[in-house]
Formats: C-alpha cells, sequence, structure tokens
C-alpha cells in the first residue's frame, strides 16, 4: 500500500497497486475514479461487432471438421470462441501496461531493458520516435492525482514541455485515438490543476516534495496548461499519432457530466435492489 501525500501533504490518501484502488487517510475506499467516470459511457455497439468478429475467426482458424466431429466437442468449441474476445482484450491490456512502464522508467532516466514482444517493442519504438521528433522535457510521469473537490482519482501519464508549452499528455496503445481518451486526459487534468491551484499559494521553499517544485515552477513559468495531448503508440507497426485539444472548458463539462451520470446510476442500482 503506497501512501501518497498530495497538496504539500495535507491531503493523505492511499493507493494499492494490487488492487489498483485509491482509498482516504481512514482507509475507506475512493469509489469514484476518472475511467469510472468516463465508463459510463455507452460503447456496447463497436464492442459488440468486433467480440462477434474475434469469435468468428477463432471458429475459422480452428474448427477441423475431421476432428471436431462431436457434439461436444462442437459445444466445446463455440463455448471457447465465445471467450476469445476476453483472452485478446486481456493480451493488449498487458501489452499496454508493458509499454506505459517502460515508457515510465526510460522518463525517469533508468535504463529499462527492451521486452522481446515485437508488439511491445513497436509501441516502445513509436515513442522513441515521437519523443525524438517533438524533444519533449517531462516534467512529470504516472503522477497519482486526487480531486478534493470531485472526490475522485487517477493516474496521469505525463506532463511535459513540448514547444514551448506545457501540455498534459496521455498514452495510448489502442488502434486509434477515441473520444472516451479525451474526456479521460480533461479529468486528470482538472485534479493535477486543483492540487497545482492550492500549491500556488504556499511559497515555493516551503513546498515539501522536490517533484512538486519541479511541476509548480512549470506551471507556473508557462501559465498552466495550454492543451491536452493524446499520443498513440502503434503496437502493429511502431509508428505513432498524436492529437492535442484546446477546447477545455467544453471537455471539462462533458467529464463532469459523465461523473454525474455515473454517481447517479451507482444510487439507482442501490435503490432497484432493494
Amino acid at each position: 500500500m503506497e501512501k501518497l501525500l498530495l497538496y504539500n501533504g495535507d491531503v493523505v490518501i492511499y493507493f494499492d497497486e494490487v488492487k489498483h484502488k485509491f482509498y482516504h487517510e481512514d482507509m475507506s475506499p475512493i469509489t469514484n475514479s476518472v475511467t469510472g467516470f468516463t465508463g459510463i459511457r455507452d460503447k456496447s455497439g463497436p464492442l459488440i461487432g468486433w467480440a462477434v468478429k474475434m469469435m468468428g475467426l477463432y471458429l475459422v482458424d480452428n474448427w477441423n471438421v475431421n476432428k471436431v466431429t462431436k457434439e461436444s466437442q462442437k459445444i466445446e468449441l463455440i463455448d471457447t470462441a465465445k471467450r476469445e474476445f476476453r483472452r485478446i482484450k486481456e493480451e493488449a491490456r498487458d501489452i499496454g501496461t508493458d509499454i506505459h512502464e517502460w515508457i515510465k522508467d526510460w522518463i525517469a532516466g533508468k535504463k529499462p531493458v527492451m521486452s522481446e514482444d515485437e508488439r511491445t517493442v513497436n509501441g516502445i519504438t513509436a515513442f522513441l520516435k515521437f519523443q525524438k521528433e517533438r524533444n519533449i522535457e517531462w516534467v512529470a510521469s504516472e503522477r497519482k492525482v486526487y480531486s478534493v473537490k470531485y472526490d475522485y482519482g487517477g493516474i496521469l501519464d505525463g506532463i511535459g514541455i513540448i514547444n514551448s508549452k506545457l501540455e498534459l499528455c496521455d498514452f495510448k496503445s489502442a488502434k486509434g485515438i477515441y473520444d472516451e481518451a479525451i474526456f479521460q486526459t480533461t479529468g486528470y487534468r482538472l485534479a493535477i490543476e486543483e492540487e497545482l491551484e492550492y500549491l500556488i499559494r504556499i511559497p515555493i521553499a516551503k513546498i515539501k516534495d522536490p517533484k512538486d517544485k519541479v511541476l509548480l515552477k512549470a506551471y507556473k513559468k508557462y501559465k498552466g496548461f495550454s492543451s491536452n495531448r493524446i499520443i498513440q503508440f502503434g503496437k502493429l507497426d511502431g509508428e505513432f499519432n498524436t492529437l492535442t485539444f484546446n477546447e477545455y472548458e467544453k471537455d471539462k463539462e462533458a467529464f463532469l457530466a459523465c461523473r454525474t451520470l455515473k454517481i447517479r446510476t451507482d444510487e439507482l442500482k442501490k435503490v432497484l435492489k432493494q
């Protein structure tokens, strides 16, 4: 259990790495998160189509009419095919985690060992291409954030100086950049801005955490964040795609709408179970 001293130590929360959950100082769970809020949006349409496709591809690859002859064998094969999308999804999540971990260590100045998995290597290669092209000065990486005002936690991927501007960056290893990622990035920014605006009222000499000092100095120098940036690292081709988003107020309104819907939905679930 990691103890986090946020807001210059005036806010204490805990993070369980295994369960990937945040807790208040009294160890009561912080039930809300950035991804929890944005996950309330209905994505079932595209996901159902993708899951059916994965099932079909599995059956094409594994249905051998010479070997699968009994009814029990057919049922077993179909049942396995139904679960194929979960296996692929979990595999993709693991690859994404490995890419994130490598990048985190690289930004921290370590010398992470290159993976043997081709898809992970491609994602890392895409990051290094992005880094070389933009020459980013990173001021924060894998920063755990918490909003006191809205009571939610999260982990932002990075904050960097790009072309003399401060940007909040989110790393993705999916096949594309989707709108949900925009709202997630907005949620991270909303939380870190809340903490930075708290810290900005404290004399810099009294800021306890050296990492907070570095981030706060950059935040002051560049007068806040210029934009949110999402970088997609290609697991198949080793190329990157990046987009910046500058309509922060619109995106913040959308993120908070997700929060409102998620909280109310959770309340109604309890009522409907009675």
